[in-house]
């Protein structure tokens, strides 16, 4: 037995900023085959296009959250080159999900992907004021080339029971390439702008000023993780993970070749009991490891980032409710964490940390509504103990479903709700204000094979500053969208 299934769309739209567009092409289709009873095969394939302008969300402080002589920056204003910017970009991608069940107790399992991006990128930005309290000065960068990356992942699950064990036993070894070869250029300085009324002019940069670049990283995985379950009320989960990483970074521009090799064990694990009434309370703990191929200012290739993750909570699903609810408290830390520069390049700059809780709850309300709200509360702190820009304190939604499904308008379901996000740090002496905005969609199902859908984001076009990032870069959240889309499946 075997299934096609195909997926693609094609989208235009206007960006946020003026002048700025994007035509987006994509096609997904895949292949399902039953080999056997024993044996299944799922071949993924992609390609996607992209041609526009990039749209460039970086405004400062000074017109956004702080006032001005000349007033308030639009949110709409665009400090690129909309007459010389670009960003075009083709990429295709394909790969199998390969099954085979060896016995009664063991399965092999093998996931491959292989990918292939070309990229044209010009992008023009503000980067800071100059102090005049007119003009701002404006970075460019450019970046032509091609990126290849392959992925496979070999691993064989075991399942076996006993009267009163469950037993899941998963080991593997996985492999991943990925090889960068292009041109690139940096300027954070190129020229200045009107900070109230930018010209999109700019000039050229010389084919002769883009420089080499070349970044290779080979990374080898080797895990295991087993779950036990038992008697119906515990389940315990324990994994390892090795992973060692090989990066070559060579810049014809700063004239020097990096190559080295980052290396980590992760560890993670977790305890859940089942109780009778639908309480499930949990306890897990995960470490994370991330090898970094990109650069510093100086040619230094960036340290690798490691994390670790504590988690403790509780889910409620009760059995005669269909809906549930979960709480969780969090504990997150992450070394060698990136902050941006007011020169416009990133640095490494050592611990940042993550606690709070989290709420979440859904469930039906009658058999035809349901509804769906979350609470965020997190701490974020960087290595200096300041608060972290970027990262709201309280974070809010709620949103609700109605289905016609049996009425005179049987197929149409609506859905509204409402997104809020508390004051935020935007660096020592910037607050972020607090922000609510509300969306909705609807949609209909003309029968097995068609569906119409239509989404509103900022339904009411709220004007709103988003975030701030260490004192000098601002961002506008988006400005009210309107997207419909029209889907056949067979």
């Amino acid at each position: 037995m075997y299934a096609i299934v195909s997926w693609g769309y094609t989208k235009e739209r206007d960006g946020d900023l003026s002048d700025t567009d994007n035509e987006r092409y994509y096609f997904a289709p895949s292949l399902e085959w039953d080999i056997s009873d024993d044996t299944h095969l799922t071949v993924l394939s992609s390609f996607q296009k992209d041609d526009g302008v990039p749209v460039n969300p970086f405004k400062l402080p000074y017109g956004t959250v702080d006032d001005t002589p000349f007033g308030k920056v639009d949110p709409q204003t665009n400090y690129g080159a909309p007459n010389y910017d670009k960003d075009e970009r083709t990429q295709t991608a394909f790969g199998y999900e390969f099954k085979h069940q060896l016995d009664d107790t063991w399965q092999f399992e093998q996931n491959t992907r292989y990918s292939h991006l070309d990229l044209d990128l010009r992008s023009t930005y503000v980067l800071g004021e100059t102090g005049d309290g007119q003009t701002a000065s404006r970075g460019h960068l450019q970046r032509e080339g091609k990126i290849d990356s392959f992925t496979i992942d070999n691993r064989m699950v075991g399942k076996w029971y006993t009267d009163r064990t469950e037993n899941t036993l998963l080991f593997g070894l996985d492999y991943q390439d990925l090889s960068l070869d292009g041109k690139e250029f940096d300027s954070f300085g190129y020229d200045v702008v009107d900070i109230f009324n930018p010209q999109g002019d700019i000039t050229p940069v010389p084919n002769d000023q883009l420089t080499r670049r070349q970044i290779d990283k080979d990374q080898l995985g080797l895990y295991v993780q087993n779950q036990l379950r038992i008697d119906d009320r515990w389940v315990l989960l324990g994994g390892v993970r090795y992973d060692s990483a090989d990066v070559r970074n060579e810049s014809e521009r700063e004239t020097t070749t990096v190559d080295e090799t980052q290396t980590a064990t992760s560890l993670s694990g977790g305890v859940m009991y089942l109780g009778d009434n639908g309480l499930n309370p949990y306890l897990s703990y995960s470490e994370s490891f991330q090898p970094e191929a990109q650069t510093d200012f100086r040619g230094a290739v960036f340290e690798e980032i490691k994390g670790e993750q504590w988690e403790l909570g509780l889910k409620y699903a009760p059995f005669n409710w269909d809906g549930y609810v979960t709480a969780a408290l969090f504990d997150i830390e992450e070394s060698n964490s990136f902050a941006t520069t007011p020169a416009g390049y990133q640095t490494q700059e050592g611990e940042r940390t993550s606690t709070g809780f989290e709420l979440e709850g859904v469930g039906y309300l009658t058999e035809a509504l349901k509804l769906t709200a979350a609470y965020t509360y997190t701490d974020a702190r960087d290595a200096d103990d300041n608060r972290a820009t970027l990262i709201p304190r309280h974070m809010a939604s709620t949103w609700l479903d109605y289905d016609f499904e049996g009425t005179a308008v049987d197929g149409l379901k609506v859905g509204a709700g409402i997104r809020h996000a508390g004051e935020s740090s935007g660096g020592d002496t910037i607050d972020v204000p607090s922000y609510t905005v509300g969306d909705a969609m609807a949609s209909y199902d003309f029968n097995d094979s068609w569906t119409a859908q239509l989404n509103v984001n900022n339904i009411t076009d709220e004007e709103y500053v988003a975030s701030c990032e260490s004192d000098f870069w601002c961002y506008y959240g988006e400005s009210r969208s309107v997207i419909g889309s029209l889907k056949y499946k067979w």
